[in-house]
Parts: structure tokens; sequence; C-alpha cells
């Protein structure tokens, strides 16, 4: 049986591998990643400068310190970084979490922002809403639907041909070239100089500083958002239904190693995922480093995809308090578990640490077990 499970595992890492070879998508990861040539698929990158340089026919997932988008990308934008530039035209939403942000390109739908600073400059236009929270807040371009916002200090200099609903700790500046077409509903500690004929609607002024919270979070979640969620739920059942037919022992083995010992094994999880990233982004600063670098990120990518499937089962057994006896009822509650997993993820901020530190626990036992099976077998040879 043994034998069987590193068979599988091993069958389970070249399937993983010959997938995202052959799907529609370019990854990149280091100190500084370039796009310097067109891309016809979607774009994912992790690094301390990130440059997209040349057209991207698909979406741009990246995290990095510096981001700069200087060529049109078809698709959405979905950025973690420090300093986040978007000079080009997106033909989608774009949504960032950044320290400053500035975009001076025509953005088709939403922009939803969590920032430190957020500049949206003259002649840029955002063919959705405007929904954002930050410190400093400065709108220059036009807006075709709506502006929804929570900061110390926000000014409008450009058009709203929507309504706009802000809350402001310190300063509402409306600019006598701006223009409301619709209603402005704020609330700040003192009232908004507003210059005649810039509100075409009602304005009304909060007696609180409950601000739309509601619909700023619920703009980081697009039809699409929830559909790749969706996907990504139904692909990792497969995989655990093939986990499940192969290898159930090593699934539940797992899992109760995680019930177990979780604080112990999200530490164990951490350090080996900060170590592996680490070590492959160093590695692959070097020509001869790269096939190293690559093999440790694949290593650290799998253990990661395979995880939810641990967690799904810890979760589902916390939920039903209950071990099923057998491996369809088990299957069932790792369903479920899972399902509760990526309902979790989808909450902000606070979804983000729970996920993240089942994730590491989970992670931490998979490479415990793994270890463990390493020693089996080289204590038979």
């Amino acid at each position: 049986m043994k034998k069987i499970s590193s068979l599988f595992l091993v069958s389970l890492f070249l399937l993983v591998i010959s997938v995202a070879s052959s799907s529609a998508y370019s990854v990149g990861s280091g100190r500084s990643v370039d796009v310097s040539a067109p891309l016809t698929d979607n774009f994912y990158a992790v690094g301390g400068e990130v440059n997209i340089d040349q057209p991207v026919t698909g979406d741009a997932v990246i995290a990095g310190g510096i981001v700069n988008i200087q060529a049109d990308v078809s698709g959405d934008v979905l950025i973690l970084g420090g300093k986040v530039n978007i000079y080009a035209n997106v033909g989608d939403s774009v949504r960032v979490i950044g320290g400053t942000v500035s975009i001076s390109g025509n953005v088709k739908k939403d922009v939803v922002v969590s920032a430190g600073t957020l500049e949206i400059a003259r002649n840029s236009t955002v063919g959705g809403s405007v929904l954002v929270t930050g410190g400093i807040i400065t709108i220059d371009g036009n807006v075709s639907e709506d502006v929804l916002g929570r900061a110390s200090f926000f000014k409008l200099k450009g058009w709203v041909n929507g309504n706009v609903d802000v809350t402001a700790d310190d300063v509402i500046n409306l600019s006598g070239s701006a223009k409301i077409k619709g209603d402005f509903r704020y609330y700040s500690r003192n009232p908004a100089l507003i210059p005649s004929g810039v509100v075409g609607g009602k304005t009304e002024r909060r007696g609180d500083g409950s601000g739309p919270y509601r619909e700023i979070i619920l703009g980081f979640f697009s039809m699409g958002y929830v559909v790749i969620k969706l996907l990504t739920y139904i692909s990792l059942l497969l995989v655990g239904l093939l986990l499940f037919l192969f290898v159930p022992h090593e699934v539940m083995k797992i899992s109760e190693m995680m019930r177990k010992n979780f604080w112990k094994h999200l530490g164990l999880g951490f350090l080996v995922f900060t170590s592996g990233a680490a070590f492959s982004l160093i590695a692959a600063i070097t020509i001869v480093g790269i096939p190293l670098s690559l093999i440790v990120a694949a290593c650290l990518a799998i253990g990661l995809y395979v995880t939810p499937i641990v967690i799904g089962l810890f979760l589902g057994n916390v939920i039903l308090k209950h071990k099923p006896r057998s491996n369809a009822k088990t299957y069932g509650v790792m369903a479920l578990g899972m399902f509760a997993y990526t309902l979790v993820c989808m909450i902000p901020l606070l979804g983000a640490i729970v996920s993240s530190a089942l994730l590491l626990a989970g992670f931490g036992s998979f490479v415990r077990r793994q270890y463990e099976l390493g020693m089996i077998v080289r204590g038979k040879k």
C-alpha cells in the first residue's frame, strides 16, 4: 500500500505539472519581473518590481513591491502591492490593495481600491463605479456610475455621472471643476464646502460616520470572482475524489495530525513555506539555479494545492463533531468542510487571516507526513 501511495503521489505531481504547462497562463517570479513581449493569456507574477510593458490579452494577477502597468490589459487587474501605477487601459475591472495607487489610464468597469493614497488622474475614465477605502483619495477623472468611499481626506475634481456617498474623517473637498450628476451624501466633522452647480441632485449630510461599507466590501467580489471560486471548489472535489479512491488512509492521517497538533504544524508550515519560497527566489537569480528554483516552487505549489482537501476533512469533522465510518461518508464530510473553507476565504481581512492559518497548518501536516513516509521507505532499504 505504501508503494501504491508513493506512486499515486508521483503521478499526481506529474498530472499537476502537465496541466499547469498546458493551461492558458504565464507565471513570473523574482526580484524583477517584466512582460517584454505580448501575452495572449493570463499573467500571474510575484516580485519586488513587476512591469507590464507589452499588452496582456487576459487577466493580470500580481503581488509586488512596485507594480507598473504601462501596456493594455484586456481582462481584470488584481494587485497586492506597495506602489501601484496603472498608466494603460484595462478592459475589465481593477481591484487593488496597496500603499500608493495611481490610475491614469481608462478602466472599462469598476475600480475597487484599499490604499493609503489613491489618485485617479485627469482625462482617465472609469466605466463602472469607484469603491475605495484609504487615507487620501483624489478623483480627477470621470466616473460613469457611482463613487462610494471612506477616507481621511477626500477630494473630487472630476465628473461623476451617478451618486457620491463618502465618509471622511477630516476633509471633503469638492472643486469648482467637479460635477456630480446624481445625489451627494456624505459625513465629515465639518460641513463640506460645495461650490454652486456642482451637485445636480440632492445633498445630504449624514448624522454619523457609518459609510457604505457593505457596498465597498461587495465590490471586491464580482460574478467572475464567484465563478472562479466555484470552479476551484469543483476541481478540488475531483482531486479529493482521486485521493479518496487511491490513498484515503493518507488523507485521514494528515487531517488527524492537523487536529492533534494544529499550532505545531502551523509553525512548521510557515517555516517550510517561507524558507522554500526564499530559496526559490534566490536560486532563480542564477541561470544554474533556475531548474532547482522551479522544482522547489512546483513542490510548494502542489503541497498548497492538495492542502485544502486536508483542511476540508479537518473542518468537516469539526462541524459535524464525529468521524464517519465509511470512505464515502468521509468524502462527504470533506466536501462540506471544503465548502466552509471556500466561504471563509471570501471574507475580507478576517477570512484571509483564518484561511492562511488553516492553510499553513494543513501544509505543515502534509510536509510532516511526507517526511514520515520518506523515513519508512528509507528504513526498508
